[in-house]
């Protein structure tokens, strides 16, 4: 990208927090459980993650500590 312009990113993946992520998977909310799915992290930064396989449109990644199998809820807003 010449100086002075900007370059687009078109993102094909998902961020999450880093701490969501552990051994290349995260929790998600699965009729109402928490699921452990396997993800594939692309890049991260010191913050986030880009997942790139592994999650779909929809998914509810699960950020607070809990374990898999566990009954979650959440609010959706």
């Amino acid at each position: 990208v010449p100086d002075g312009e900007n370059g687009e990113f078109v993102a094909r993946g998902f961020f999450v927090p880093l701490y969501a992520i552990s051994d290349n998977t995260v929790l998600v909310s699965q009729d109402g459980v928490a699921t452990v799915r396997k993800v594939i992290v692309s890049r991260q930064d010191s913050e986030n993650a880009y997942i790139t396989d592994g999650l779909q449109d929809g998914d509810i990644v699960i950020l607070s500590k809990v374990n898999a199998g566990d009954k979650v809820k959440y609010n959706k807003k």
